[in-house]
């Protein structure tokens, strides 16, 4: 994993939400991207719905886990 892919993750639009998994087994969803914080280097700090506040040190991430991106729906030919 590499800082790059935090950060296309975080811009990507629409927004796809992923999950950071450090070495020790943690994972964290991000579901929304200004629940996260990053500003290069190797840090991010994500803030939880109840308020938590988490340090996230990139070099112990080995993963990075991005949902499948949703199918945008075709509109049928001859409808309303």
């Amino acid at each position: 994993m590499t800082t790059d892919q935090v950060r296309e993750a975080l811009q990507r639009r629409p927004f796809v939400p992923f999950t950071i998994r450090q070495a020790d087994g943690k994972e964290t969803r991000v579901t929304h991207p200004e629940a996260c914080a990053y500003g290069g280097g190797r840090i991010v700090t994500y803030i939880h719905t109840d308020g938590r506040v988490e340090i996230i040190d990139l070099l112990l991430v080995p993963a990075l886990v991005v949902e499948a991106s949703p199918v945008p729906k075709r509109r049928s030919k001859g409808g309303p």
